[in-house]
């Protein structure tokens, strides 16, 4: 016997900082064409790393940070605003090097471009 899976998109509302991701995706399946009975046991549920970090409050906004000694050398190193720099610095276990544009990163084991951090997702 072969096996097979279903996807279906759970449209959501567009979410911010404090929102309860898990509710909120529990409550939308209940309407999605197709899942009219929710999310049920053995359902794999996978998710967009910006939607959660959003949900958790991920969001920083640049004209607010105060670049370090040390973000600002970066900065200027590898051609990135110094204060990207210093969220990349504060999210990283340690910077390794760079390229023009990015700081080498190592977090959690896994080497990342800039901390994994992007603004892909920014107004």
């Amino acid at each position: 016997m072969g096996s097979s899976f279903q996807v279906f998109g759970i449209k959501t509302k567009i979410l911010v900082p404090g929102d309860d991701i898990s509710r909120i995706i529990v409550d939308n399946a209940k309407v999605t064409e197709g899942l009219e009975g929710g999310i049920a046991d053995g359902d794999i549920v996978v998710l967009a790393e910006s939607a959660l970090a959003t949900s958790e409050g991920g969001i920083v906004t640049l004209s607010e940070i105060t670049p370090s000694k040390k973000a600002l050398e970066y900065g200027e190193k590898y051609r990135i605003d110094a204060r990207l720099a210093e969220v990349v610095i504060s999210e990283s276990d340690r910077v390794v090097g760079g390229i023009p544009g990015f700081l080498l990163c190592l977090k959690n084991g896994t080497l990342l471009p800039n901390a994994g951090i992007d603004a892909s997702n920014a107004p």
